[in-house]
């Protein structure tokens, strides 16, 4: 892959831009040259046919004839040409053979003289012979005239070459200014770049020149990298403090392991202190083996980075809900704990049916685990325009405010001696915000201590799917 420079790009954008202006300055210099050279020659030739036409007169031996005396010869140059007639097209001056048929038909002519050279002409066709007695006949004559292009020809040809060289002298100018005022002009952009090369997993943060943070161009860049960094420094002390509390739980279940095989180990103990022995480190095996899962189930959650679904039926919510209280039955009826739930509602969502199973199961879990027993779990569905909101409500002890902005993170508990008792690890939520995440919606915990906790899962309103015609049978 070709690398093209950023300088270099735009310093050919500013010449090619520079170069186009150039070109239509030129031309229109051009074309207002060759009107003017165009308009001069045309006043010489009235000039010229004006003068012919003065020295026209009638003859005097001869009443009602024209001649032609001119007081000087009409040709100065010497490469002119001229005619003169009569009304009847009797020469009375000048070359006949030079003048075109088209020379009648226009005021102005080009024609080539003897196949060499070019010429303008102009003829006046009938015109009035000045000087004439009023008392006797008007007499009318024809008088033509025309002069070589060559020298406006050539003078618009010097006119062209050198507007060309000063076009050519102010692009190259031009070139050298812009690549120099690009070259300072990037200046921040580069000092930028050298400040992100600075930036590493012990300084996460950018030290933007002032110069670059008043840039109107390079401002938004800033608060851009700033922001991401931010988040990305915010994902790393998550995955510090992931990998920190797992190798912390990990540790502390091993290590209580290592402590009971080490006392199982010991001489003289009995047959049923060994099983006592054996039970004890498989309990602790089951609770590695959960915590485990939990943190894989975490990973799955998180990692859903497909994009959010937007189309298709979704899922029904009642559904989803109606299965996890299922799964959870033995365990809430073990603790006397009743589940109100309305299974009457037809609402559906985006998101797929085992996600939110998982979801509600892992609230439920944590409202079970909280409640005391002989109280009621209120579930509740509400359904909006756009959205549909699920509402999971305990009557426990509640969790405190100063623990609610932390409840979805990864290993939290608000008491830790509780939750090691009830088998928790801190990771449920987590587990239930990441799956709601991934599927589009929002999740709230609003909790007063000793009145219980309400978790509120907010997700987007799918359409209700259209109901499939049943297959015909063949008779």
């Amino acid at each position: 892959m070709i690398h093209t420079s950023l300088k270099t790009r735009i310093v050919l954008l500013l010449l090619a831009a520079q170069a186009l202006l150039l070109c239509i300055g030129i031309i229109g210099s051009l074309w207002y040259t060759r009107r003017q050279i165009t308009a001069s020659a045309h006043a010489n030739l009235i000039s010229h046919l004006s003068e012919l036409l003065s020295e026209v007169h009638e003859n005097d031996d001869r009443p009602g004839t024209l001649e032609f005396a001119p007081a000087a010869p009409p040709n100065r140059s010497g490469e002119d040409l001229y005619a003169v007639r009569d009304e009847k097209g009797r020469l009375l001056a000048g070359s006949v053979d030079w003048v075109p048929e088209s020379a009648s038909g226009r005021e102005y002519f080009h024609f080539r003289w003897q196949h060499r050279r070019h010429y303008l002409g102009s003829a006046w066709i009938h015109a009035r012979v000045p000087d004439q007695d009023s008392q006797g006949p008007q007499l009318y004559a024809d008088v033509f005239y025309a002069a070589p292009t060559a020298t406006s020809d050539w003078m618009f040809v010097r006119v062209a070459a050198v507007l060309l060289l000063i076009g050519l002298a102010v692009l190259g100018i031009s070139g050298f200014a812009s690549f120099w005022a690009v070259s300072r002009g990037l200046v921040p952009l580069r000092d930028l770049a050298a400040e992100a090369q600075n930036v590493s997993e012990k300084q996460w943060t950018l030290q933007a020149a002032a110069e670059s943070r008043r840039s109107e161009e390079l401002a938004p860049l800033i608060i851009a990298l700033e922001s991401l960094l931010h988040r990305l420094h915010a994902a790393f002390e998550r995955e510090r403090r992931f990998l920190a509390d797992a190798a912390h739980e990990l540790k502390t279940s091993l290590a209580i392991q290592q402590s009971t095989l080490q006392l199982a180990d010991r001489n003289g103990l009995d047959v049923s202190e060994y099983r006592h022995a054996i039970e004890i480190a498989l309990a602790d095996t089951a609770r590695t083996h959960a915590l485990v899962l939990r943190m894989l189930e975490v990973a799955r959650a998180e990692n859903r980075t497909g994009v959010i679904p937007t189309q298709g039926t979704g899922t029904l919510v009642s559904n989803s809900v109606i299965a996890a209280i299922e799964e959870l039955e033995s365990v809430h009826r073990a603790r006397n704990l009743k589940i109100e739930f309305d299974s009457n509602s037809s609402a559906w969502v985006y998101g797929e049916d085992e996600q939110l199973t998982l979801v509600w199961r892992n609230l439920l879990d944590n409202a079970i685990q909280h409640s005391p027993p002989g109280s009621t779990i209120e579930v509740t569905i509400e359904v909006q325009p756009t959205t549909v909101s699920v509402s999971i409500k305990d009557s426990g002890e509640g969790i405190p405010s100063e623990h609610l902005p932390h409840v979805f993170e990864r290993f939290y508990r608000c008491d830790s001696s509780r939750s090691r008792a009830t088998g928790g690890f801190g990771l449920g939520l987590s587990i239930v915000n990441a799956l709601v995440v991934a599927s589009g919606g929002t999740c709230k915990l609003e909790s007063t201590p000793g009145s219980g906790t309400n978790a509120t899962v907010t997700l987007r309103h799918a359409p209700h799917p259209e109901p499939q015609p049943a297959p015909h049978s063949p008779r």
